[in-house]
């Protein structure tokens, strides 16, 4: 161990001081005294160690039951939030598939289409000038009430 001591580069057993603390520590052997127990204050009562007051409990209790429901709170809201997002895309998902419909639904009228239905299928025909009767809108309106005229 000698021959490995001086290889070292630097000796610090020179500064260990712990086993001449200890020798001093186990010389001295002072007693130890104990703390002098005070009496209580009058009109104070006093509690044995180790038990709690109902106060106590019931603020632990109320500390408890607040963090659950904070916690409970954050973690609905982290459900609500997901649900959210997932509908906001199904939103845009169906906006989009509703544009489509809507030009397909505007690709099928065909107005050439409908007139050779209404002339082929159904037998409809375009009316002749004799058979169209312009009406005068120009005048004022005005509506005439007859008493007793139509009631039996």
């Amino acid at each position: 161990m000698a021959a490995a001591a001086s290889q070292v580069a630097y000796d610090l057993s020179r500064f260990d001081n712990r086993a001449r603390v200890r020798e001093a520590v186990a010389a001295e052997s002072v007693p130890v005294q104990a703390l002098p127990v005070r009496a209580p204050r009058p009109g104070t009562r006093t509690q044995p160690v180790g038990r709690l007051s109902l106060w106590t409990v019931l603020a632990f209790m109320t500390a408890m039951a607040l963090m659950f429901f904070i916690v409970y709170s954050y973690m609905r809201l982290t459900e609500l939030s997901t649900e959210a997002k997932g509908l906001s895309s199904q939103i845009a998902a169906l906006k989009k598939e509703e544009a489509i419909l809507v030009l397909q639904k505007n690709s099928m009228i065909d107005l050439k289409e409908v007139e050779r239905i209404a002339t082929d299928e159904l037998g409809m025909v375009k009316p002749n000038r004799a058979q169209v009767i312009y009406i005068d809108l120009s005048g004022r309106d005005h509506a005439e009430v007859l008493v007793g005229a139509g009631t039996k």
